[in-house]
């Protein structure tokens, strides 16, 4: 995911004095806790580079919490990480946010606006049971079935709405660690999601900033029976979303070739029949 020099700038930036840095804001294109996706481009398809960032931001000094997006719906997202050593724990924190003009949970929010167009009516016609009857629905279920294990509360942690990502940062005096809150904020201006992230990363009893390394897990244990049962619902779903797709397309393609059989069959007189 990062080249040597940038990984070696990161370490740098991370490494600064508590004194002289109060919080760190680490942002990225692709969800970095998450590894848990049956879909989707996240860190945790590198899980070496996503364990060397989490090492990174353990051992930092001041608070940090992660931002992310491009996932066509936005959540809060932890991960656990204790340190080899000493044993003590830190919860780090990411706030995803995505995305402003479509989401999963909107109409057109999987194909998009314009996918269809060039099929005139039949386009039209696919736009609709696609992404006005299976898309909504079908993320729901999704989230119902497969669920996260790096949400605190998996219903309650995310939304399919189209939002956007807020940030508060109550200044504390030198030394000390900021208070952070987040907001998701929707297209009508509703609060969405809010939590407090003062937590994230924050120093607890045996886990202060310095040379130990950690290891970040989910904050839910899961086996490696619930992971192939997930890979294999989220399959199952593809399927039958595309499957839907591809029989949506072949009745409305062949439609018109069938009508017009029927009809040619209708204007045949009996005596042509017997004839025949």
């Amino acid at each position: 995911m990062l080249g040597e020099e940038q990984w070696a700038w990161l370490e740098q930036q991370l490494a600064a004095p508590a004194v002289d840095v109060q919080l760190y804001l680490v942002g990225a294109g692709l969800q970095m806790l998450p590894d848990d996706r049956a879909i989707g481009e996240t860190w945790g398809r590198f899980p070496r580079a996503r364990a060397r960032l989490m090492d990174l931001v353990s051992r930092a000094a001041a608070p940090a919490v992660l931002l992310s997006g491009d996932v066509h719906y936005s959540e809060i997202t932890d991960v656990r990480c204790r340190a080899n050593s000493t044993g003590g724990v830190k919860d780090i924190a990411e706030v995803t946010a995505s995305g402003m003009t479509h989401s999963w949970g909107e109409p057109k929010g999987f194909m998009g606006h314009n996918v269809f167009n060039k099929l005139g009516d039949v386009g039209a016609a696919i736009s609709y049971f696609v992404n006005d009857i299976l898309n909504p629905r079908g993320f729901e279920l999704t989230q119902r079935v497969l669920g996260c294990a790096y949400r605190r509360d998996n219903l309650e942690d995310y939304t399919a709405e189209r939002g956007f990502g807020v940030v508060d940062i109550e200044w504390g005096e030198a030394g000390t660690p900021p208070r952070v809150t987040t907001k998701i904020v929707g297209k009508d201006g509703a609060t969405l999601l809010e939590r407090d992230l003062s937590y994230s990363n924050a120093a607890t009893e045996g886990s202060s900033a310095g040379s130990d390394s950690f290891d970040c897990g989910p904050l839910h244990e899961v086996s490696d029976l619930q992971r192939v049962l997930q890979k294999v619902v989220a399959i199952g779903i593809i399927l039958l979303v595309f499957g839907s797709m591809l029989h949506v397309l072949l009745f409305v393609l062949t439609l018109p070739w069938t009508l017009l059989r029927l009809w040619t069959r209708r204007k045949i007189t009996p005596k042509e029949k017997k004839q025949q």
